[in-house]
């Protein structure tokens, strides 16, 4: 299981506008949960896949509990992916809520 951590509060629209935090970095990380119990990570950091070209990466993640644990979740058709635009996340965001519970 994988703790939430600190997260920025900050939306998709924030974070394609605002490539880089307070310090300067591209280390951006941006959780969205579902009702469905499901969410994603969208993350963009001098790790992630496609960060080179301002690109991000998505991650599918399940919520555990009340508290907003999460952990990572590959039993869904929605895999893991990089290099991704603004608009791809958007897409797969919008598969990733219309999962069943």
């Amino acid at each position: 299981m994988r703790p939430v951590g600190v997260v920025k509060n900050m939306t998709l629209v924030e974070l394609k506008q605002n490539p880089v935090d307070k310090y300067g970095e591209a280390n951006v990380q941006f959780i969205h949960r579902f009702k469905n119990g499901y969410g994603a990570s969208v993350v963009r950091n001098k790790w992630s896949r496609g960060s080179d070209n301002g690109l991000f990466e998505l991650s599918v993640i399940k919520f555990v509990d009340i508290l907003g644990r999460w952990r990572l979740d590959d039993s869904t058709p929605i895999s893991d992916a990089g290099n991704l635009t603004f608009e791809k996340v958007n897409e797969i965001l919008k598969q990733i809520e219309a999962l069943e519970a």
